[in-house]
């Protein structure tokens, strides 16, 4: 993920995949209940009915008996889903064969294992499934088991691999980019709301702006994982950027008090690429490899702080630019406000002097708080 979850974020990912759980072993029990009369009734033929739908029945049933046991239990149901699913694909594998178009049904089961357990898991599934079509292809060239279309020379086994191999590595990879994103959904979602809450609770103690002003950013770094929390004033007539004040380790920060010297004055906006390129796409940004990125001005003092990653979206009012919240792991969030006026918002940064920053909405210097 690009921001750090902390336990909110932790406990939304597993509600979300407790959901996605339940569904599946829905409609899992339901196939597995139309299995059988489809069966019994000739219009489907299996060797091993009514024994393989009345397992699978059981299989859902012990892993809704094991979601009711908590988080850990989640876990395991997920596991033993997977991995109970998994068998009856291996038996139609060896079945029907390598050449089978049955086997492409692994693409399924690596679909339903990144969504419910996903990470490091998600990967060795997907190498187990490449070794078991590799047994598989391998026992049939050598006549270990004689399915109706075995293969019978290696050139026809190493084709039939390649292809298998290349679905289930492009279906895994493919798998693994949309947990990624749908968890990054979730995680920043769940961040939004605590922070707006945050906000919402400081408006209702704060009368001090800058008070205020800190407590709204401090919101926003806690949730997403930061260190620091800058916030940074645009001068719409110098187009130039200055940090107004800082957030960091509980304690609110004036310019004159930044540990980074070079972040204590004024820097030309044409100096910060990242700050042009917020503003001419409006489009969100996402910092991949910090230590890479040559867009980054202050890129020893990032790293320094242990920043990898980050990510701005930018914020639109109307048909107006109005900022982008900069969120980054494991360290420094800025918040940046951007708009018109005399002295519009503008960002925070992955360091107290680094705006590649956060904002908030479109408002003058003395407007008050966006």
């Amino acid at each position: 993920m690009i921001c750090r979850p902390n336990g909110e974020t932790h406990q939304a990912l597993g509600e979300l995949r407790a959901r996605l759980l339940r569904l599946t072993l829905i409609g899992t029990a339901v196939a597995a209940a139309g299995w059988l009369p489809a069966v019994a009734g000739g219009l489907l033929h299996s060797p091993t009915a009514p024994w393989d739908g009345l397992a699978i029945l059981a299989l859902c049933a012990g892993c809704g008996w094991l979601m009711r046991r908590g988080p850990r239990g989640i876990s395991l149901a997920a596991g033993l889903y997977i991995a109970g699913i998994t068998q009856p694909l291996f038996y139609a594998g060896q079945a029907f064969g390598v050449a089978s178009p049955v086997n492409a049904a692994l693409a399924l089961g690596l679909l339903l294992c990144g969504l419910l357990i996903g990470g490091w898991f998600l990967g060795a599934w997907t190498a187990g499934y490449c070794v078991w079509l590799g047994a598989l292809a391998w026992g049939e060239l050598h006549g270990a088991w004689g399915p109706p279309d075995a293969v019978h020379d290696p050139s026809q086994m190493l084709r039939l691999l390649v292809g298998w191999w290349g679905l289930l590595l492009a279906t895994g990879g493919a798998v693994w980019l949309f947990a990624r994103n749908l968890e990054g959904s979730v995680t920043v979602a769940q961040g939004q709301t605590a922070a707006l809450a945050g906000t919402l609770n400081a408006l209702t103690r704060e009368t001090d702006l800058d008070q205020l002003l800190g407590r709204v950013i401090g919101s926003v770094a806690q949730q997403l994982g930061g260190k620091w929390a800058t916030l940074w004033l645009h001068d719409s007539v110098a187009d130039t950027l200055a940090v107004h004040l800082a957030f960091g380790d509980g304690h609110i920060y004036h310019p004159a008090d930044l540990p980074t010297p070079a972040a204590r004055g004024a820097v030309a906006a044409t100096e910060l690429p990242i700050w042009g390129d917020i503003v001419g796409s409006r489009q969100p940004l996402v910092i991949n490899d910090i230590a890479g990125d040559p867009r980054i001005r202050f890129k020893a003092a990032a790293l320094a702080d242990g920043l990898q990653n980050g990510v701005v979206p930018a914020l639109v009012v109307g048909h107006h630019y109005a900022g982008d919240v900069d969120g980054q792991q494991p360290g420094a969030t800025t918040l940046q406000r951007g708009g018109s006026g005399s002295r519009p918002g503008a960002g925070a940064t992955t360091h107290p002097g680094d705006p590649v920053g956060a904002t908030g909405p479109k408002r003058t210097r003395r407007g008050g708080v966006g």
